[in-house]
């Protein structure tokens, strides 16, 4: 036994394909500005380097008069702590996993925060290591970053806690410099090493099961950098000639090419769980360093946000995206200042294509049932 046929009018069919062409396109995600405080209000100098799942971000904050002079900072809920430093006057966060731990730079080492007290992960060997600097940790608390001794630097893994260990990546053809990056929570770690100990070349790298993969580059480009892995290991980062071109990347296999805002270069910092990609891009119009968000294309930050009464200029860099869409990064401030930043996705709003869509259904539910009827 057959059901009922349904054959609508050609007409009608006719109309229903015009009104659905001529609905709107779905609005485009928007966000909330949170201008960060800065450590010392008199000295509004600021940069946030990355915001974890839970919203907490961190960076670096001058704190006197002296603009050499920052502490890396943690910032939570409006509440922006001073973190402080492992020796002398200078320290970064440049990391901060989902239980609020950071890792950095301070007295040019490699440094994890623990209690509010940094620690020195720089051991490969005491009689090797001069300096360091920690760039990213992830939920196991695994952290990745850079130890020199002035003359050769390698990147390195460390884990297994406070009484943990480090273990040099080496780096790319036996040359003499490599600086690890990011690590996703499968341990995947991605860098950069030079792939020459003649000349200053450089090649992305994803290092896993202790081997050290040269990722090559994007078509002709000559150099390359892997900036940051996402949980299922897509890799963000950017290739170009080594000098002024370089233009934003992601791989997944192959290279590809994310394009600029219209100038010469752009570069990717980080990546979430969907792949949702954010960094910076020169612009066409003043010829100024933009923050850009992409996900199929890219697109200019300002242009989804309301930058009024936050004493915010323009987002000059997004350094960080979380997987519920929050980005961190650094803008200019109204009085060409420094200042980091925190971008909240706001609810996108029921377009009014959406009621059209409903009317659409409606007439095909009352055509259906007329015809039913028959």
């Amino acid at each position: 036994m057959h059901g009922p046929q349904i054959r609508l009018h050609p007409g009608r069919v006719l109309l229903l394909a015009a009104l659905v062409a001529s609905l709107p396109p779905a609005a485009a995600q928007s966000y909330t500005v949170v201008n960060l405080p800065n450590l010392n209000a008199t000295y509004p100098s600021a940069t946030a380097y990355d915001v974890n799942n839970s919203g907490q971000v961190t960076g670096s904050s001058q704190y006197d008069s002296s603009s050499s002079h920052v502490h890396a900072f943690s910032y939570a809920s409006g509440t922006m702590t001073d973190l402080g430093v492992l020796n002398g006057t200078v320290s970064r966060g440049y990391a901060i996993n989902d239980s609020g731990q950071v890792v950095g730079q301070s007295y040019n080492k490699a440094v994890v925060n623990v209690g509010g007290t940094w620690v020195d992960i720089t051991t490969l060997d005491p009689s090797y290591s001069s300096s360091g600097q920690a760039n990213a940790i992830n939920s196991s608390g695994q952290v990745v970053g850079i130890d020199s001794n002035g003359a050769m630097a390698s990147a390195f893994l460390y884990s297994g806690g406070l009484s943990g260990t480090v273990t040099s990546l080496g780096t790319l053809y036996g040359s003499f410099y490599s600086q690890a990056n990011g690590i996703n929570d499968a341990g995947v770690v991605v860098g950069y090493s030079y792939i020459s100990s003649v000349d200053s070349t450089t090649h992305a790298f994803r290092y896993t099961g202790a081997t050290m993969t040269d990722l090559g580059v994007f078509g002709s480009d000559t150099n390359s950098n892997a900036r940051a892995i996402n949980t299922a290991g897509l890799i963000v980062g950017d290739s170009g000639d080594g000098s002024s071109v370089s233009h934003a990347v992601f791989f997944d296999g192959t290279w590809h090419d994310l394009g600029t805002l219209g100038g010469t270069s752009s570069y990717a910092y980080g990546v979430n769980a969907a792949g949702t990609i954010v960094g910076s891009s020169v612009e066409n119009t003043f010829y100024q360093t933009h923050a850009f968000v992409y996900s199929g294309s890219m697109v200019d930050l300002n242009s989804l946000v309301d930058l009024s009464g936050s004493g915010l200029l323009y987002l000059q860099t997004a350094r960080s995206i979380n997987d519920a869409g929050w980005i961190a990064g650094e803008a200019v401030t109204t009085s060409y200042k420094t200042a980091a930043y925190l971008l909240i996705p706001t609810a996108i709003p029921e377009p009014a294509a959406c009621a059209a869509c409903v009317g659409l259904l409606a007439l095909a539910g009352a055509m259906w049932r007329r015809r039913s009827a028959l």
